[in-house]
């Protein structure tokens, strides 16, 4: 799912993102064979309500937007989940979220990049939807570098129990969507 698709979409995005999540617990849960997980959520997952634009790991969880929703409500299950009952198995988790990501693979529909590309390709006219929109850009091997160092505490044991981490830029990578 995809912010702009889960308007078309809401239930599909809902069904992925929380019934997904769900199964994968479940089955974790039955394997008595995991000992440790690092779950990949998105900045999205923010209650965006108070106009705050930079979060931290504890501000509330939330989202307008289908998808964002479906993302805060992530959160919410994998701490129940843990609380419940990945910790009395002994289970250590890990939920990384990072935003705004630039690089090979993801050729989706209104990805800045590629649709910057498919225009090109195409002889189309480039339409940049929130020119003047800031973000934090940060290129995809920066995020999977965070991610893999997660995995890798956490199968060292210098992770454990239930820890959550944003990864980002520093603010000297914020740039508007017309800038890049």
């Amino acid at each position: 799912p995809l912010v702009s698709v889960s308007y078309k979409a809401p239930a599909d995005t809902f069904r992925t993102n929380i019934f997904g999540l769900i199964n994968l617990y479940e089955a974790v849960r039955s394997s008595g064979t995991v000992k440790k997980l690092v779950i990949i959520t998105s900045d999205k997952c923010y209650d965006t309500e108070r106009g705050i634009k930079s979060f931290k790991e504890e501000d509330p969880m939330g989202g307008l937007d289908p998808y964002s929703a479906s993302k805060g409500c992530t959160e919410i299950i994998t701490k129940s989940y843990y609380k419940s009952f990945l910790e009395r198995a002994g289970i250590s988790l890990v939920t990384a979220r990072a935003g705004n990501i630039i690089g090979g693979g993801d050729w989706s529909k209104d990805r800045l990049i590629p649709d910057i590309i498919r225009a090109i390709t195409s002889g189309e006219r480039i339409e940049l939807r929130n020119p003047k929109s800031v973000r934090p850009w940060q290129h995809v091997f920066d995020a999977l570098f965070g991610y893999l160092t997660i995995g890798e505490k956490l199968l060292k044991g210098e992770l454990t129990g239930y820890n959550s981490y944003n990864f980002g830029p520093s603010q000297a990578a914020d740039f508007t969507v017309e800038e890049v």
